[in-house]
């Protein structure tokens, strides 16, 4: 973060899990800084409250039991996954910085639905009048990167032995630029049906993801006995029922909701 702060990189929101958010000598840095973040913690971290008898200082756990209403709790989605929405439970309170309430700190509550003794609380410092949806989408926005880490490990990011800075960063490199090559070729075939203007009637399978050209790839640069239009074939077809899938979860989760 230092470094990126030294070459004046823009950067929107801080998000982090609570083995960072955890971490007091981080959060005090990043506000000195002036980044907005939404870092995760500990039920027992300590936050102050203005409640109804005056500020106390006490658990975001607490903090929660005391001041958060069953009426508080809102439906939002993190993100469109290929089974649909992801739906959680939030609710937000605003905390005391400094015993002060400058309104720009909040504990933010992730409950879910399914299993509502389930939480996550989060420490949030953000403008005036941010709102609970702004903070939710800045959340969502890191499970694009655990994605990218886990198609980066699929193409061999954590595959190395070596001994040296100069070999890691061999492999690391050529692991990233064949990651960039899979993610422009899955980004340029979602752009196509759009330029062409080209209708499809259901089910409609869904865009091609880097797992699934890595493994096109795989099966016509090292071709088995089967022919390219047998494989290319059945990548249709699978992604056509995952995209029925797709539709199917997405709709019963829109309806529980």
């Amino acid at each position: 973060m230092e470094r990126l702060h030294q070459a004046q990189v823009s950067i929107d929101w801080v998000v982090a899990d609570s083995v960072y958010g955890n971490n007091l000598d981080l959060r005090t840095w990043l506000e000195d800084q002036g980044y907005w973040h939404v870092l995760a913690v500990a039920n027992t971290e300590e936050v102050g409250i203005m409640t109804p008898d005056g500020p106390k200082l006490m658990t975001v756990k607490q903090a929660e039991q005391l001041l958060v209403k069953p009426q508080d709790w809102q439906r939002l989605s993190v993100r469109t996954g290929t089974k649909g929405p992801l739906f959680f439970d939030w609710a937000c309170l605003p905390i005391l910085h400094r015993w002060q309430d400058d309104k720009r700190h909040w504990v933010l509550i992730r409950r879910i639905p399914n299993d509502p003794t389930e939480k996550t609380y989060y420490l949030v410092f953000g403008p005036v009048g941010t709102t609970l949806e702004v903070m939710v989408k800045a959340i969502g926005a890191r499970w694009h990167i655990e994605e990218e880490f886990e198609n980066g490990k699929d193409i061999g990011l954590d595959h190395y032995e070596v001994r040296s800075f100069v070999g890691w960063f061999r492999h690391m490199t050529l692991v990233l630029l064949v990651l960039a090559m899979l993610t422009v070729v899955c980004a340029k075939e979602r752009l196509a049906p759009a330029a062409s203007g080209s209708n499809h009637t259901p089910p409609l399978p869904i865009p091609l993801t880097v797992p699934e050209v890595r493994r096109l790839l795989g099966r016509l640069l090292f071709p088995l006995s089967r022919s390219a239009p047998a494989v290319l074939a059945w990548s249709w077809w699978r992604r056509c029922q995952q995209g029925s899938a797709s539709a199917s979860h997405a709709k019963r989760r829109l309806n529980s909701s």
